[in-house]
């Protein structure tokens, strides 16, 4: 009976603490723009003229910053725009393919801007990683290093062979805001021996920004060999989609992307282990045993989903524990000091009469 009531005095007075560790990597989410709240009239976008200060897709915010004196912006839109032939600052929001990756019908538009030095950020949830996206041209972009406008040059100039290009650098920053590592990804490159290899990209392409797993935000920096007195002439825009994140959440020993009752009776199968002990076993503190605070761990986020972030990331703010963490609490108690008070029987020598 001691074993049951220490195991709930421990696990009622633990409702309020936050487990602390490093997650392994697990199950993934698409953050792909198609979201209900989304949703857009054909042929059309959003900028943030409303003044919200940026938009949500699949639980990650996209900042966006909307001058109401000048009627412009910078940082995020998004779109479902399919011209591909009108060149000009008018067309700004179309993607060069007409489409979002894989045919899907809303992307993301990024606008970094010269004048406010205001660059495209994604603030990365916590629990979560970044591991790849898709990136194109917009129309605005490569008509205009392919036939050149009054404002920037056609890119290779008159005879082909200039050395010109277009790089988006994709920075992960830590939570200061530090840089801890950079991909670099050619929008344009005409730098080739073979000017048959030259190239203005025309497709989506996925990009793997998974050396930047560890950044808290991603923040993208545009350059081009076309600069002027007033700084880069080539129009400073790009198109996003499909940013795929690993979850790693807390609590989630099987690595399915939810933390369950699964998860528990495999924590239970290795209860009581005191050194060598894995993930995979139920070591959710990284201490190498598993215990009753590795229990405490997977109560704590006890119904958490990698499907829906808003769930992953709330679970360390919450103050109150939903039922199911109150049930969790007693049920789990129950069984580990049961299994304690099996094991230590079994480990006492019989007595003979």
């Amino acid at each position: 009976m001691r074993y049951l009531v220490s195991a709930l005095v421990a696990c009622f007075g633990s409702l309020l603490l936050v487990a602390v560790f490093e997650p392994a990597v697990a199950a993934t989410v698409t953050v792909d723009f198609e979201d209900e709240e989304l949703e857009l009239p054909p042929d059309s976008y959003y900028n943030g003229s409303d003044q919200a200060g940026g938009f949500t897709s699949r639980g990650v915010f996209f900042p966006n910053d909307y001058d109401t004196l000048f009627g412009i912006w910078a940082g995020w839109s998004y779109s479902n725009m399919t011209d591909t032939t009108t060149p000009g600052f008018g067309n700004q929001y179309s993607a060069y393919t007409g489409e979002g990756a894989a045919g899907s019908a809303t992307y993301a538009v990024g606008f970094q801007s010269e004048f406010t030095a205001v660059y495209p950020l994604i603030p990365i949830p916590e629990h979560f990683a970044p591991q790849s996206l898709s990136i194109t041209n917009t129309t605005y972009a490569a008509l205009s290093m392919l036939l050149g406008d009054a404002f920037a040059k056609q890119f290779g100039g008159e005879t082909g062979d200039d050395p010109d290009w277009f790089l988006l650098s994709i920075i992960g920053l830590d939570a200061a805001l530090e840089p801890i590592g950079t991909v670099e990804f050619y929008l344009a490159d005409y730098r080739f021996t073979d000017p048959a290899d030259d190239y203005v990209l025309d497709e989506w392409t996925v990009v793997d920004v998974s050396l930047l797993a560890e950044a808290r935000t991603l923040k993208f920096a545009l350059s081009s060999s076309d600069v002027g007195p007033f700084g880069m002439n080539t129009p400073a825009y790009f198109a996003l989609d499909n940013l795929l994140l690993a979850c790693s959440l807390p609590g989630d020993v099987d690595d399915d992307g939810e933390v369950d009752f699964q998860d528990f009776l495999v924590l239970q199968a290795g209860y009581g282990a005191t050194t060598g002990a894995e993930r995979s076993d139920g070591d959710l503190d990284d201490d190498n045993d598993v215990d009753f605070q590795d229990f405490l761990v997977l109560q704590a986020h006890y119904g958490d989903m990698c499907d829906t972030l808003a769930a992953a990331t709330s679970a360390s703010a919450a103050s109150v524990p939903e039922p199911a963490s109150w049930l969790m609490c007693l049920v789990g108690a129950a069984a580990l000091a049961i299994r304690a008070f099996a094991r230590r029987a079994a480990s006492k020598p019989s007595r003979r009469i």
